[in-house]
């Protein structure tokens, strides 16, 4: 049984971070709403976080 889609989730990004996106979801055919259905879809399976997010040592700045 399908249920009808009716919340609007909206995020704003750097255009160029959309645009890479973009030609990388369209080469696996999906939609950037496809892609952020299947993220809060996974989150609220597992009831957690679905990517494993790490910190990254920075250089010290001069």
């Amino acid at each position: 049984m399908s249920t009808m889609k009716t919340e609007i989730v909206r995020a704003r990004i750097e255009p160029e971070i959309k645009a890479d996106a973009e030609q990388v979801l369209e080469q696996i055919g999906m939609s950037m709403a496809d892609a952020i259905r299947l993220f809060v879809t996974q989150v609220a399976r597992r009831q957690e976080f679905p990517i494993e997010l790490r910190v990254t040592a920075r250089k010290p700045q001069d």
